[in-house]
């Protein structure tokens, strides 16, 4: 659909680039980045890491604001509470400062319910249509791998789900979730793929002579390298991939696993150190590397002879269309989105996540024993695979293709919003 004109966006995020975050940080920065290519002027209000900044990008700008000491007993007392009170942040900081600088968007878009109440207020007061972008619900996932989904949380996810004029989810699973767990009707949510920018990801910034160095330094012995990375956190089946490398192992002898990523939660850190104490295999074919900058993790996929996405559920896969991009042979569960991103054979391997009696799901560990090492082993295999899927990230997961396809979702949420209050 032709826009009528260039739109004013305001979009409002707990996140702001994938060097702060994950998902969604990634997803705001290339949407906001394309839609302003496009000609339309965006305004970005997300929560800043440090101080309280302003960045200026040709018809973009973003505002990062940081999160004020909350002094109240009573709002501070539990993480949504926290939540609500920085909202309320964003909506005068919004008041304030962006819309005087920006005058009166033509519609605002947030992200899960995590910036939802500030949307609605300000959606509400300025008379413009609110999307939501569905990228994850905690009910039912949560419960998935073991964790029990915060009443609260669940709340706040049911009032964005309905309130919203509009809902984006990022692949038919998780609209498929989203309609079952709120009773959204087909003609409110739209499904919009996450996008990247292919070649500003793998841009060449490094030198064969130091991809070769970085080679040396991890897999000194000539190893072959497998790469994981993302958050340390068992949704994204940290735990599988343990548990199978002695059996990859014992197949293909010279590997080295790489995790690019940091647990998030010191319960969870305290898991794996636990599991590294008590298997001296794991201790001698893994190297934890933290949390990397963009190019750095852009220099360790060049480098990558196979790449690890093993969620027990994945509402979309940043990590699996950037192992892709880099032509990197991927082997990923088919859980959630992952089947749509994932093409059995074809632009990688799949392996099952299965339902348990307890009602989480476990991954497949043989499956994703011989899976890992039938991409060791089959370098043609591998290669062929790997050439299909970075053109499946050009011509399925690229930015432009992102940025018509959400111009659309916003072009009926003005004239919906038009015709319901004309």
């Amino acid at each position: 659909m032709q826009s009528r004109h260039a739109l004013s966006v305001l979009m409002l995020s707990m996140e702001y680039s994938p060097e702060i975050s994950g998902g969604v940080g990634t997803h705001v920065q290339e949407l906001s980045a394309g839609l302003a290519r496009s000609g339309d002027r965006v305004a970005v209000l997300a929560c800043a890491a440090g101080k309280t900044e302003k960045m200026v990008e040709g018809n973009k700008s973003v505002y990062l604001l940081a999160p004020t000491q909350v002094q109240n007993t009573q709002a501070a007392s539990t993480i949504v509470n926290g939540i609500l009170a920085f909202n309320k942040n964003l909506v005068s900081y919004a008041r304030e400062t962006v819309l005087r600088e920006w005058g009166v968007p033509d519609l605002i878009q947030c992200y899960n319910w995590l910036t939802f109440p500030a949307a609605y207020e300000l959606g509400s007061s300025l008379h413009v249509p609110v999307i939501c972008t569905i990228g994850f619900l905690s009910e039912p996932c949560e419960r998935w791998w073991g964790q029990a989904p915060d009443l609260e949380i669940v709340k706040q996810e049911r009032l964005a789900c309905r309130k919203a004029d509009r809902l984006i989810a990022v692949t038919n699973s998780m609209r498929s979730i989203v309609q079952s767990t709120h009773t959204v009707s087909d003609d409110k949510i739209d499904v919009v793929y996450n996008a990247m920018d292919l070649e500003a990801f793998s841009v060449d910034n490094a030198s064969p002579q130091l991809l070769s160095r970085l080679r040396a330094t991890i897999a000194p012995n000539g190893e072959k390298i497998i790469l994981y990375a993302g958050r340390l956190n068992p949704q994204k089946g940290i735990s599988a991939i343990f548990e199978s490398i002695p059996q990859v192992v014992a197949h293909y002898p010279n590997v080295k696993y790489v995790f690019a990523g940091e647990p998030d939660s010191q319960r969870f850190a305290a898991e794996l150190r636990k599991m590294f104490d008590q298997d001296q295999t794991l201790k001698a074919r893994t190297i934890l590397l933290g949390k990397l900058p963009r190019r750095k993790l852009a220099a360790l996929y060049k480098i990558a002879d196979v790449a690890l996405v093993p969620s027990v559920y994945e509402p979309f896969g940043y990590a699996a269309i950037e192992a892709m991009a880099m032509s990197v042979p991927l082997v990923a569960t088919d859980a959630g989105g992952l089947s749509e991103v994932v093409d059995q054979e074809k632009t990688g391997l799949t392996v099952p996540v299965h339902a348990l009696e307890d009602g989480t799901r476990g991954v497949d560990i043989p499956a994703l024993t011989l899976a890992t090492t039938r991409m060791l082993e089959d370098e043609p295999f591998s290669r062929e695979m790997a050439g299909a899927a970075r053109e499946k990230v050009r011509t399925v997961f690229g930015v432009e293709k992102m940025v018509h396809a959400t111009r659309a979702v916003y072009e009926t949420a003005i004239s919906e919003f038009e015709l319901q209050y004309a």
